[in-house]
């Protein structure tokens, strides 16, 4: 008797652990395309003033979570993570001949958030879902022709709202495409967009 009492605690506490999310980190890496063009500033032959920089970034990220099955088809993430990455530097010259450099960055948060997904099909995903973000170091420190610019620093908090679709091709693969967009309000805001190419091994 006393075995067979301690089976249903023995299988909720399995289930439980099943649960937990088994996203505890990742690597990643990439290039990051800056653009910038102004009206109000004119070179030598009366054009905007304009520059683009291209530079590698690479980043990694450590979580845990807990994933709530509402039903057999929609599930709730609840999550905490904690993300680096590093953007290298990289130089331009401007119309007027200036040399503008933008040093090496590294960025520090942490997210607290959550997910609500729904399971359309085998192959088919959509997801939305909100979370809140403190930066704790992120300066952008950058030059003209050897003479520092004013860095903006985004340390402080960003509330991020998401929507995206999470794309399984095949079952007997561990291969998955993910295409989402992001909204931020807060010390960063803005839009962007990102599409992941995940295989898990």
């Amino acid at each position: 008797m006393a075995s067979e009492s301690v089976k249903p605690y023995a299988e909720k506490m399995e289930g439980a652990l099943r649960s937990l999310a088994r996203e505890l980190g990742s690597v990643r890496a990439g290039r990051a395309n800056n653009e910038y063009e102004s009206s109000d500033l004119r070179g030598p032959d009366g054009g905007h003033v304009e520059y683009e920089i291209s530079t590698p970034y690479y980043g990694a990220h450590v979580g845990l979570g807990y994933v709530w099955n509402v039903t057999d088809k929609a599930a709730l993430d609840l999550y905490g993570k904690y993300l680096w990455t590093r953007q290298a530097g990289g130089d331009d010259r401007l119309p007027l001949g200036e040399k503008l450099s933008f040093e090496s960055a590294d960025s520090h948060r942490l997210r607290l958030g959550s997910r609500l997904s729904y399971q359309v099909n085998d192959c088919l995903a959509p997801y939305a879902g909100a979370a809140w973000e403190y930066e704790f170091d992120a300066e952008a420190r950058a030059s003209a022709n050897g003479h520092p610019i004013d860095a903006p620093n985004l340390k402080g908090s960003t509330g991020i709202g998401e929507i995206g679709l999470n794309l399984t091709p095949s079952q007997s693969l561990p291969l998955s495409f993910d295409l989402g967009i992001m909204g931020y309000v807060g010390k960063r805001e803005g839009v962007s967009g990102s599409l992941q190419i995940k295989w898990e091994f």
